[in-house]
């Protein structure tokens, strides 16, 4: 199954072992060959995204050439098994899991859920926002955009503050979250930049980039019991910062008559279970990979285990008997595919705990409740 990905890998070492490390175009080459001729004639396509050979490409690019070349053998020993350790996303109508070079907030975009948003209204309505309202509401948020600029622009409104949070309404629909921040530092009023409310918004922002530790510093100012939406998105912010402590502090400011008081003692639960998690260790999952393949079984990922066992096995006695008759040209090559393999089979074990863990954490934080409106 994976025929087509060795070649890949073998064509990759040639150009990096062979060649005396060519330059980035050369890698290009290899990667366009097999785009372009190899790829869609194979009888399947690859379950992860992104695809192995991108995966591969991704990893040339970041990386050295030798940590390059274990990243792409600890892949395609995964490509395909234990789904369960990977988030499923839907990729140009095709279910992939999950599973990039390096992990950021291009990758975390993917797995943003979304949520319905409405507009902000006051108990005296403001004629000349209900346009702007309308268009949030019916999730016209671009519009919404282009209406706040009109009505900013004439002047023609009676709360600059419930026309702010409007806009960043808007603006998480479209999930610009960077301009929600520049807008709060270096656009609003002074007396706006000190509103619980939008500061509330700026604090969900560096949450929705993933930056909880950012949201965590901007949320903190406004969590001290005096306003409880507040309280409850820093529980919130500090346990996806991993402060479980803190988020029990800031949930145990909350009141009964609380409107999402339910979320509160849900988000408790999970925090205690968090707590009570037991991990692996990445170190012992290493030190088991000098037997190949044993990290992996280690971290629970035995059909990769036992494929890297093999593998690794079959490629170091096809190098050892093709020295053994004097075949050094096939020797070297069969040599160099089992060095990579094992030592993609070692790191990738540690790979393999650290995301276990992580998937576990995780799993549990993406039950916590939290509205955005």
């Amino acid at each position: 199954m994976r025929g087509a990905l060795v070649f890949f890998l073998f064509s990759m070492s040639r150009v990096f072992f062979v060649d005396a490390f060519a330059q980035t175009e050369s890698v290009g080459n290899v990667y366009a060959i097999y785009q372009n001729y190899i790829s869609d004639i194979r009888p399947t396509k690859c379950p992860m995204h992104p695809s192995c050979s991108n995966y591969a490409m991704s990893a040339f690019k970041s990386h050295g050439v030798f940590k390059a070349l274990a990243l792409t053998s600890d892949r395609l020993l995964r490509c395909g098994h234990e789904h369960s350790y990977y988030p499923g996303v839907m990729m140009n109508g095709e279910f992939k899991l999950l599973d990039s070079v390096v992990s950021g907030y291009e990758m975390e975009e993917l797995l943003v859920k979304p949520e319905r948003l409405f507009s902000v209204k006051d108990t005296v309505p403001d004629v000349s926002l209900i346009l702007l309202g309308q268009l949030i509401d019916e999730g016209y948020f671009q519009e919404a955009i282009y209406e706040y600029h009109r009505i900013l622009i004439s002047g023609d409104f009676n709360s600059r503050r419930l026309l702010e949070i409007n806009h960043y309404r808007a603006l998480f629909g479209l999930a610009e979250y960077e301009k929600v921040i520049f807008h709060h530092a270096n656009y609003l009023p002074e007396e706006l930049k000190v509103d619980p409310f939008l500061n509330i918004k700026v604090a969900e922002a560096w949450f929705k980039l993933g930056q909880f530790e950012k949201a965590v510093d901007v949320i903190s100012t406004w969590s001290d019991g005096e306003f409880q939406k507040a309280d409850e998105f820093s529980g919130l912010a500090h346990a996806y910062a991993d402060d479980y402590k803190a988020a029990l502090r800031s949930y145990g400011n909350i009141t009964a008559d609380y409107a999402y008081v339910d979320y509160v003692h849900y988000n408790t639960q999970i925090i205690n279970e968090l707590t009570d998690l037991s991990f692996l260790s990445p170190a012992v999952a290493g030190l088991l990979g000098i037997f190949p393949g044993g990290g992996y079984l280690y971290s629970g990922h035995t059909v990769t285990g036992f494929s890297a066992a093999i593998l690794t096995g079959l490629l170091g006695y096809a190098a050892y008997t093709s020295f053994d008759v004097g075949n050094k040209g096939v020797g070297v090559l069969s040599g160099i595919f089992a060095l990579t393999f094992y030592s993609g089979s070692i790191s990738g074990g540690v790979k393999a705990a650290k995301r276990k863990n992580e998937f576990k954490k995780n799993n549990l934080k993406s039950k916590m409740k939290y509205s955005f409106n």
